[in-house]
């Protein structure tokens, strides 16, 4: 497992910070022993939620077959959770090492779950600066042998596939949801926090 070298923005959740006032969007909306479930900084779209371990680790894929049962069942938990929201649900990673653009510019692993009203499988497959390939490993495609040391994953928990990107970057995802709901220039998260959309999220998650 690569080791985590510097602080990184969820750093507090293994630290022992877990106490000191936090902005909205870390506020823990489901976690079990492995994992916590938080409202997205910069969602897009209502409902959106990151699952993030509580120990350091660069991507998914490094955790134990153990530790991926765990975050399976949490994911099954959220989406349940996420009924009340239009669309169905996708979960996606951006699978990097330590440093790289796919990070996102967050040297911690976090798998994205997004309720959506447009297929975001048929919208990825259409791109042509990502290899697709459809794995069998529907629960667990970190297991998947496609899987690199970069790596892009993307599912709706019935199909699941595995992308190479041709040149990593940053917030792939992102950009393509933004564009795709006619908001093609608030993808950054940095730079568009989104709280109003932060909050409804939960609202609904704390009912």
């Amino acid at each position: 497992m690569e080791k985590l070298a510097e602080k990184n923005r969820f750093s507090w959740i293994y630290d022992g910070d877990r106490a000191v006032d936090r902005p909205a969007w870390d506020t823990v909306v489901l976690e079990n022993k492995k994992f916590v479930v938080l409202p997205s900084l910069g969602s897009l779209v209502p409902g959106w939620l990151l699952v993030v371990p509580k120990r350091p680790v660069a991507n998914l894929a490094s955790l134990t077959s153990e530790e991926r049962l765990e975050l399976v069942s949490l994911v099954a938990s959220a989406k349940r959770r996420l009924s009340a929201f239009p669309g169905d649900v996708f979960v996606f990673e951006h699978g990097g090492v330590q440093g790289s653009p796919l990070s996102c510019g967050v040297d911690q692993a976090h798998l994205h779950i997004v309720p959506l009203t447009f297929d975001l499988i048929e919208a990825s497959l259409q791109t042509s600066d990502v290899r697709w390939i459809k794995s069998t490993h529907t629960q667990d495609p970190w297991s998947d042998p496609s899987i690199s040391s970069e790596y892009l994953v993307l599912s709706n928990l019935a199909d699941t596939y595995v992308g190479h990107s041709k040149k990593p970057t940053s917030q792939w995802f992102r950009k393509l949801i933004a564009n795709r709901i006619g908001r093609s220039d608030s993808w950054n998260y940095r730079e568009f926090p989104n709280l109003d959309i932060v909050d409804k999220t939960l609202a609904v998650m704390a009912s």
